[in-house]
């Protein structure tokens, strides 16, 4: 009992197949040509050098690649050491100029003091002309 359903089942996917056969037909005689065609034409040496070619570009492709990667990191550590070094150099503007202005201050209040030795309320005055003048 169970074998003859089992050949009933298998008949009937057998004739939906054939339907999907008959009504596809275009489609199926084109695939059988194309494969037909690719294994009547096939050479494997061309498609050999056909892989061959394409990773030689893929190669070269990769090493310019590389390449210019390496390029933009000299120029990128180019500009890092040139930043380090203007700003080191602005560094040491800023500490020259800054001593200057010490001194500079300093030989101020050496002459203030001097002044003011010599004649009493001087820097008061000259205090008083500052202020005038804001």
């Amino acid at each position: 009992m169970i074998e003859a359903l089992t050949i009933a089942a298998v008949k009937e996917f057998f004739k939906k197949v054939l339907a999907w056969c008959k009504k596809y037909w275009q489609f199926l005689a084109g695939m059988f040509v194309g494969i037909a065609l690719l294994l009547l034409s096939r050479d494997s040496s061309g498609v050999k050098k056909t892989i061959e070619n394409f990773k030689k570009s893929s190669d070269q492709e990769r090493e310019r690649s590389l390449e210019i990667d390496r390029e933009k990191s000299s120029k990128v550590d180019q500009a890092i050491d040139k930043f380090e070094e203007d700003l080191k150099k602005s560094a040491e503007s800023l500490i020259e100029r800054d001593e200057k202005i010490e001194e500079e201050n300093d030989r101020k209040v050496e002459s203030l003091l001097e002044k003011e030795e010599a004649e009493r309320g001087t820097i008061a005055a000259e205090i008083q002309k500052k202020i005038d003048k804001i």
